[in-house]
């Protein structure tokens, strides 16, 4: 008698889970975000998938490495800033170390010798710290060349790119190589 019951309330209860629906599913930017999603796509595979493999390819994994270290390290100083406009000093003190260890023992940022010293790296961006501020994400946005993002974290983007032009870079050092 109990297997019955328990299957008629399991049952019940997947039902019902099914008809649960967002409270709000309207995007105002459906129809730009499609045509840029649709840009983005079509230079995704005519130009950047076969110039990144190409990089792949040709470049040795050492160099390539070196190139993500470099740029993750100019990186590093932004987000201390970010940490610390956050409140969260520890964090910012320790990528504020990474980017001097980084800088000084790994050659300019080419070499990570912070990740074997054990100072970990925790990445912040401004789009981070208006959240913590209590700004709203936005509509979701679709940007031409690097992808989506929301209203919120595209104004990191905005802001990180006229601080630090090669912060584009560091979404996908391979990618944008």
């Amino acid at each position: 008698m109990r297997q019955p019951l328990t299957l008629s309330l399991c049952s019940i209860a997947l039902l019902l889970s099914a008809c649960a629906t967002p409270e709000n599913n309207y995007d105002p930017l459906e129809p730009v975000n499609r045509k840029i999603y649709g840009f983005n796509d079509a230079v995704d595979r005519a130009v950047l998938k076969p110039v990144a493999g190409a990089y792949v390819q040709s470049v040795e994994k050492p160099v390539q490495e070196s190139v993500g270290n470099f740029f993750g390290n100019v990186n590093e100083l932004w987000s201390s800033a970010n940490h610390l406009l956050q409140g969260q000093f520890l964090d910012s003190a320790k990528d504020l170390s990474r980017f001097v260890v980084n800088s000084t023992l790994g050659v300019g940022g080419l070499f990570d010798p912070a990740s074997d010293m054990g100072l970990e790296k925790k990445s912040a961006n401004f789009g981070q710290t208006l959240g913590k501020w209590g700004m709203g994400s936005g509509p979701y946005l679709v940007l031409p060349l690097l992808g989506p993002n929301t209203l919120r974290d595209s104004s990191d983007l905005v802001l990180t790119t006229a601080i630090s032009p090669y912060s584009l870079i560091n979404n996908n050092p391979v990618e944008y190589s």
